[in-house]
């Protein structure tokens, strides 16, 4: 639930700030960038920006789960590399 919702919060600060900065990227590319510069930095910026979270995450999430897999004594493994995987 916890990567869910930073996830959902992420993806609507991206359009917020997507909608903001068009007026950038026109600069830009009147500056003569090419669309795919242009395009290879918004990457590398969505990348950062969900990539760290979704680690941290999923960090946090590995560690909860083992530590429930302790507190009820059975084996979670399954269950740890499924909801990871999805």
């Amino acid at each position: 639930m916890f990567i869910l919702s930073t996830g959902s919060i992420l993806y609507f600060k991206q359009m917020t700030e997507a909608e903001q900065e068009k007026n950038h990227y026109r600069t830009l590319r009147q500056l003569g960038f090419q669309v795919g510069d242009i395009m290879k930095g918004i990457i590398r910026k969505q990348l950062f920006v969900y990539l760290i979270p979704l680690g941290v995450g999923l960090i946090y999430a590995a560690f909860a789960l083992k530590v429930g897999s302790i507190l009820i004594a059975t084996s979670m493994i399954t269950p740890i590399i499924i909801s990871m995987a999805a």
